[in-house]
């Protein structure tokens, strides 16, 4: 008897939590972090001739990730300058998003960079890409986008793209490449979000 209401309880349990990752993607969640003004400074990654001088739209005020429903998300960061005034390199804005599946952790990097004229690459202006760090591959390659608001980097993302995560931790970064025509990864840290990355669950 102790056995059966045991295995029904069981069941139960894992009913439950199978209806939340089943449901959960489609329904609508938040999560926000504040982040101090002024803090932005170059701290290098790759030995590189130029150090950039920090610039209001390298510092991070703030950052919010909203789901939506299973279409629709909305990545926000929120800086203190204008980042359409970007020059003269290269200014990249970063979100790592985790969370883990059976086979082991998955990792998803969203890159929305900035490229000047001043560059004198092909591309100029806005751009924004998906990359999947697992499979070491880009879901969706780097693609044109829209003018940004003048204290705010957003982009949309569909959900599926990321594997419609039930849940998932969240960090932002903002980064700046001097010597983008030599390689593709940025030069600097210049400001991220939180310290340690936040969930975005829902029903919070």
């Amino acid at each position: 008897m102790r056995i059966a209401i045991a295995f029904m309880i069981a069941s139960m349990f894992f009913g439950v939590v199978a209806s939340f990752l089943l449901l959960a993607p489609s329904v609508s969640a938040s999560s926000s972090v504040k982040d101090a003004i002024g803090d932005a400074t170059p701290l290098q990654i790759y030995e590189a001739k130029i150090e950039p001088i920090a610039q209001g739209y390298h510092d991070i005020v703030g950052a919010t990730v909203k789901r939506f429903n299973s279409e629709t998300m909305l990545l926000t960061v929120e800086v203190a300058g204008d980042p359409n005034q970007n020059s003269p390199y290269e200014t990249v804005y970063i979100w790592v998003i985790d969370y883990p599946t059976i086979t082991g952790n998955q990792r998803y990097t969203v890159i929305v960079p900035h490229f000047p004229p001043e560059l004198g690459l092909q591309v100029t202006g806005w751009h924004a890409a998906i990359f999947d760090n697992k499979a070491n591959r880009y879901v969706t390659p780097m693609y044109s986008i829209g003018a940004m608001s003048e204290n705010k980097v957003e982009i949309n993302l569909d959900p599926a793209l990321i594997g419609s995560p039930a849940f998932f931790w969240w960090q932002v970064y903002v980064m700046v490449g001097v010597d983008t025509a030599t390689h593709n990864a940025p030069d600097f840290l210049m400001d991220n979000a939180p310290e340690n990355s936040i969930m975005l669950l829902p029903f919070t």
